[in-house]
């Protein structure tokens, strides 16, 4: 069984996407497979959409919290105090895990369920194993990053509304981090500190589901409309100060190198998304809006991926790598652990100045460098696209999690 904060991708992200990608690994490998979310309406069960038995649970809050709205900051707060340790959401979660009766919970973002879902977990003696997306379970804002900073240790909010977490953290069987950075971070935190199968699997993309097959021809149909000796850096993600956009586009900005072009795929709030057109775009800077990964990595050069959080793994590097784009990422969180500096991109520190002016700089006076690390980030990007090894990892833990347990199919 999954069990995370949204059901399914339709309204989640990336991390929505990991969680079905791998059910639907685990279920071609034999085992049963459920998943399990929170909703805005009644607990349902919502059959066997592609063989995969979905569980939607009413959340009981002051609201369900979608990632495209907002709400007022003393609502906000008052949702997170609940959210400490959710009384509420015990029963239903323990009606679904009765219902059910999985022989494993693979535990993802906890948000809504509250960190109490561990203990109803560890009530039933199911084994648990908990995959780290992000910092929920020692930060109250999940990011680690606050007032345009990142936070070098825990502040006194946190380590108050966070102190249940690290005793039942450490209740699990398994913990694994999608990055040796966010699995450190916790551990050193005193999250998950004791828990004695810890691992970290970096997370892939298939190859189909990016449209590798349909490269060449767009990469071709783009280089028509492209201005001759022009490089072309992209940024594509979510348009919001943490990823790092507004530091990029005031960079490019001072650059003023006619030689180079800056295109900005993704959306965001739409206030913010305003000021950074009115103060950026133009002859040099197009926003895109929402675009495929197809259409986008065909078109530019050099992906630039700039987030000043500490991100926990970017995957906008293992995309950009899969179409042979070579990367200038941020040494922020789990980016560092993608990138090979110097092979498959350049690693650059955001708080020193004109350090990422002087890696976009070197890129455009060295097209041959420029083509080498394409190359060679085709060949990092085998990693990222290896479902069956990333399969074989998970699996790995689940087998030493479940050694004690009578050889049979899992149902999880």
């Amino acid at each position: 069984m999954s069990l995370n904060t949204y059901p399914d991708s339709s309204v989640g992200g990336g991390t929505e996407k990991m969680i079905e990608t791998l059910l639907a690994a685990l279920q071609a490998r034999g085992h049963s497979v459920c998943a399990v979310g929170t909703s805005k309406k009644p607990s349902a069960h919502l059959g066997g959409e592609n063989h995969t038995s979905r569980y939607s649970v009413g959340l009981k809050n002051i609201y369900w919290p979608r990632p495209d709205e907002s709400q007022w900051l003393l609502v906000r707060r008052l949702w997170h105090l609940i959210d400490i340790y959710n009384l509420a959401m015990r029963a239903p979660l323990g009606e679904v895990l009765d219902l059910a009766k999985p022989d494993m919970v693979i535990v993802h973002n906890l948000p809504g369920w509250s960190i109490g879902a561990l203990s109803v977990i560890r009530a039933r003696k199911i084994p648990m194993i908990q995959v780290l997306h992000d910092y929920y379970n020692i930060c109250a804002n999940s990011q680690m990053f606050k007032q345009g900073k990142n936070c070098v240790r825990r502040c006194r909010t946190c380590r108050l509304m966070r102190a249940p977490h690290l005793i039942l953290t450490n209740s699990v069987d398994a913990v694994v981090g999608v990055s040796k950075y966010i699995l450190n971070r916790h551990v050193a935190s005193g999250a998950y500190s004791r828990v004695p199968i810890r691992r970290f699997i970096h997370n892939v993309k298939s190859g189909d589901g990016l449209g590798l097959s349909e490269a060449a021809g767009l990469r071709a149909r783009a280089e028509v409309v492209r201005a001759p000796g022009v490089v072309r850096f992209g940024f594509i993600g979510a348009l919001a100060p943490y990823k790092g956009i507004e530091y990029l586009l005031e960079e490019f900005d001072r650059w003023q190198d006619s030689r180079t072009e800056l295109w900005v795929a993704g959306t965001g709030r739409p206030d913010y998304v305003a000021k950074l057109k009115y103060r950026f775009e133009g002859v040099r800077i197009k926003f895109l809006g929402h675009t495929t990964q197809r259409e986008f990595f065909t078109a530019v050069d050099v992906t630039v991926v700039p987030s000043l959080w500490q991100e926990a793994l970017g995957m906008v590097v293992s995309e950009s790598f899969a179409f042979g784009v070579p990367v200038i990422g941020s040494c922020r969180g789990g980016i560092p652990e993608m990138i090979t500096d110097g092979y498959s991109g350049i690693v650059f520190e955001p708080d020193v100045p004109g350090m990422l002016k002087n890696a976009m700089q070197k890129l455009v006076d060295n097209p041959a460098t420029r083509l080498e690390m394409g190359r060679k980030a085709g060949i990092a990007a085998r990693e990222f696209l290896d479902m069956e090894k990333w399969t074989d990892s998970y699996l790995g833990v689940i087998n030493d999690v479940m050694k004690a347990r009578p050889s049979s199919k899992l149902k999880l």
